[in-house]
């Protein structure tokens, strides 16, 4: 049985964490269908399980943004991606995020899009 919680996720200006949390633990154990978008902006996920976000992140199908977002683990995020679009914007990646973004395009995200106060490891990518 799959739970169809929300259509679209987003939080940041008018998302309650605890509905964050609470997506995230259904779709660790399951129990949460496909999501057409998530969008993650301006927000601390710190309280959310990093096993939990990237069960969260690997329900979505189409497009995933991230934007100024922290207290998360980018690596196993980036990893459980099976989305086709993915945004990034005032973030920074380490050369462990760049590799684990280098591995989402690899495994099947078609397109990336990097926009302001993007910085990431030049080196990393250029193994793409």
């Amino acid at each position: 049985m799959n739970v169809i919680l929300f259509k679209h996720f987003e939080y940041g200006r008018n998302g309650d964490i605890m509905e964050w949390m609470c997506g995230a633990s259904l779709a660790h154990h399951g129990l949460l269908g496909s999501q057409n978008m998530l969008k993650l902006h301006n927000v601390d996920l710190s309280p959310i399980p990093a096993q939990h976000l990237a069960s969260l992140a690997s329900c979505v199908t189409s497009y995933l943004r991230i934007e100024n977002v922290s207290g998360c683990d980018l690596v196993s995020l980036l990893s459980s991606l099976k989305c086709e679009k993915l945004g990034i914007t005032r973030q920074s990646l380490g050369r462990e995020e760049t590799q684990a973004l280098v591995q989402a395009m690899e495994s099947g995200v078609e397109t990336v899009v990097l926009s302001d106060g993007m910085t990431l490891d030049m080196e990393a990518l250029a193994e793409y």
